[in-house]
């Protein structure tokens, strides 16, 4: 079954296969590679790097500190 997904690239984060992307109408998704699935992100783009920029200085601590 042939589909088209209507949606553009915004963020995609190195080693994640998933990516963030803005619909048509403006809200923000993220494109699930495995499902072909489009899950809704409740934010804005700011919002967006906010969190993943969060998560990413989480995952440097969580390393540092070996766990």
């Amino acid at each position: 079954m042939e589909h088209s997904l209507h949606v553009g690239p915004i963020l995609r984060i190195v080693g994640d296969a998933d990516v963030f992307c803005a619909t048509s109408s403006g809200s923000i998704v993220r494109f699930q590679h495995e499902t072909d699935e489009l899950e809704p992100f409740d934010g804005d783009f700011w919002q967006l790097l906010e969190t993943e920029v969060r998560e990413l200085y989480e995952r440097k601590v969580r390393k540092k500190a070996g766990t």
